[in-house]
């Protein structure tokens, strides 16, 4: 049994995986690996915080245990969401959603279903299987079930990964200059058409 506010699974021969909220010290311990992995595409620790801090559903730690549950976890990646009002949808498709320093008018407020759930940022080398379930478990159904997944390939393993999960791409782009967006879910709502 996953220790309260943690959601996990079991992974034959390589250990217990679990997703949980991060906290400020969290972020502040993420930032590094963010760079590492995505770059200097990241937003800050700040940034992340202020997202977190309006809606607490936002930022996720991906932690391993090797031997059993009573390991103390490693951090191994994150989760991070902007959960998009409708004006956040456009924005993110029109090219105007600033990722490194997010808009909260554009993002809901803990508790209030979102008409999409951006993937802001995700580090989960080669993680993604083992917490596509429980970050889904985590996020719950009564808010964010049936929420269409938007993501954003960065790299072209990125791209090959969403459609692999069974992403598509959001076709045509609003403007040349605009993201290659992909989505998951519920493809032929307003989401799709904004």
């Amino acid at each position: 049994m996953f220790p309260d506010g943690e959601f996990g699974t079991e992974v034959p021969g390589r250990g217990w995986f679990s997703v949980r909220r991060a906290s400020p010290g969290d972020i502040a311990a993420m930032h590094p690996i963010g760079l590492s992995e995505i770059g200097s595409g990241i937003a800050s620790p700040q940034a992340v915080q202020r997202v977190q801090d309006h809606n607490r559903d936002s930022v996720w730690m991906i932690l391993h245990r090797e031997k059993s549950l009573a390991d103390v976890p490693v951090m191994k990646g994150f989760w991070a969401f902007l959960m998009l009002k409708e004006e956040g949808v456009a924005a993110l498709r029109n090219g105007e959603l600033d990722p490194l320093d997010p808009d909260l008018a554009l993002i809901h407020v803990s508790g209030i279903r979102p008409a999409a759930l951006y993937i802001w940022a995700i580090v989960a080398r080669r993680l993604m299987a083992y917490t596509l379930n429980p970050i889904a478990r985590a996020l719950g159904k009564q808010i964010y079930g049936g929420v269409p997944l938007i993501s954003v390939a960065a790299t072209l393993g990125g791209e090959q990964s969403l459609l692999g999960f069974g992403f598509t791409p959001i076709e045509p782009r609003v403007r040349p200059t605009s993201p290659r967006l992909f989505i998951l879910g519920q493809a032929d709502t307003a989401v799709a058409r904004t």
